[in-house]
């Protein structure tokens, strides 16, 4: 039984933008249909919910639009959202400037940037409602994620330092293993193995993150600076000017993505030319 959690009259809306290019449509159907779930769990606790979802395909010739279409258009297991709508991008213009093309919709309370290679847990909604509603003064939420394999993936971190993200990236295992205390530093495992949620975080990665809509849109959602790679931790440190970062535990998912290293010698080239344009606006910090 799901406990009701808000009994207000007046309705509370909750936005979501995917941005999709070149994507598994197999993928992307498992990813809606728990976000679907999770919706329907959501809107048990709070009946005044509504959820909106903005699909942003970046590749207008993707072979698989017309897939994307059917799948968002036909599927009876969204019949849970008030509205579904897909933007579909002339030119590939990235990940946070896709996730921007949403956000000029959105007149929401709460936003969430969803990849769509996140898998949700049913009441993953829930707990990030129930958390937002009763903490006013947090103005982004991360949540608990597992990787494909099952194993913890860190989204929080510290503000990086070039080593640190030279050694993450790619330097081998054994010299990795050389220097877990600091890596496991840099991914704020000391304050994230916590089973209670914790604010303070610096920095999340933007596979999923959950924000007051207010706030994104008083720092200008995404910079346009980045393509790819870099936009949530610049993003992630201008919300903190408005409101706190916290780590939401009873938020869980499982994510499918990252490894840039071992996506080919493209990806390695937009992490290092975003990496440069972060720390020449936030600051150096080499070793």
């Amino acid at each position: 039984m799901v406990r009701v959690l808000e009994t207000t009259d007046f309705a509370i809306e909750l936005s979501i933008s995917m941005v999709t290019y070149k994507n598994d449509v197999d993928v992307l159907r498992e990813s809606l249909a728990c976000l679907s779930l999770a919706a329907s769990h959501a809107k048990q606790a709070f009946p005044a919910l509504l959820i909106r979802i903005y699909v942003v395909e970046n590749d207008k010739s993707c072979f698989n639009l017309q897939q994307i279409e059917s799948l968002l258009t036909n599927g009876s297991q969204l019949n849970c959202f008030e509205d579904i709508k897909l933007i579909v991008s002339d030119i590939n213009v990235g990940y946070g400037r896709g996730h921007n093309l949403a956000l000029y919709n959105v007149h929401s309370d709460y936003h969430m940037v969803l990849n769509p290679d996140v898998l949700m847990a049913e009441d993953a909604i829930t707990s990030a409602i129930e958390y937002l509603q009763e903490n006013q003064g947090v103005a982004l939420i991360s949540p608990f994620a597992v990787n494909r394999a099952g194993g913890r993936e860190y989204l929080c971190k510290r503000y990086p330092k070039i080593f640190d993200l030279g050694l993450r990236g790619f330097a081998p295992r054994m010299v990795q293993d050389l220097f877990r205390p600091r890596l496991q530093r840099y991914e704020m495992r000391d304050v994230t193995n916590s089973s209670s949620p914790q604010t303070g975080v610096e920095m999340v990665s933007g596979c999923c993150m959950v924000l007051r809509t207010d706030a994104l849109k008083r720092v200008g959602g995404f910079s346009d600076r980045y393509f790819l790679y870099f936009e949530d931790f610049d993003l992630s440190l201008r919300v903190r000017h408005v409101g706190e970062v916290a780590y939401m535990p009873q938020m869980k998912i499982a994510h499918y993505g990252g490894y840039t290293a071992k996506k080919g010698i493209w990806h390695i080239m937009l992490f290092v030319s975003s990496a440069v344009k972060f720390f020449h606006r936030h600051g150096w910090r080499w070793v």
